[in-house]
């Protein structure tokens, strides 16, 4: 019987752990599900991009909405998600508060400002990284698509501040 009731304590313990785990992943989901209607809203209908910038911007977006779901387990998708959601957060909220106008000057340097950290900690990272494995594969295309569109972005932001 002493067996029965220890058993039964491991397994609740356990089953505690995955209902947090649970939790967690229905978070991130909802939180995902925010980003990705703001983003549509605001950038869904913006005409001044040709449209092979309009599917990179699709791209990025993807990427920094997938960090959510490798950020349950890794550090360094935390870091790139908290990117996304800071540049996001801060170009949108400047953009539609009136303070500054939401075009690509403003995004260029929210990215400066928020992507570069993230890329540093992909970058340090990215020998120790498994790229036969799912997250790392990810890993490296997250890395190539913000480092990609930061050479862009560097160039761009020093445009709007100083020109």
């Amino acid at each position: 019987m002493a067996s029965t009731v220890e058993t039964s304590q491991g397994d609740g313990d356990r089953l505690g752990q995955d209902s947090s785990l649970e939790l967690r992943q229905a978070l991130i989901l909802v939180g995902f599900g925010a980003l990705l209607t703001m983003t549509s809203s605001v950038f869904g209908s913006t005409p001044q991009w040709s449209p092979a910038v309009g599917w990179w911007i699709r791209w990025m977006i993807t990427i920094g909405l997938t960090s959510a779901v490798f950020s349950i387990s890794h550090t360094d998708a935390r870091w790139v998600l908290a990117a996304f959601v800071a540049n996001h957060t801060v170009a949108i909220g400047t953009g539609m508060s009136g303070l500054l106008p939401m075009g690509d000057g403003l995004i260029n340097l929210t990215h400066v400002v928020f992507w570069t950290p993230a890329v540093i900690v992909l970058a340090r990272s990215l020998t120790s990284v498994n790229r036969g494995s799912v997250y790392g594969v990810w890993h490296h295309l997250a890395l190539a698509t913000m480092v990609i569109s930061l050479v862009f972005d560097y160039r761009d932001a020093i445009k709007y501040l100083f020109l």
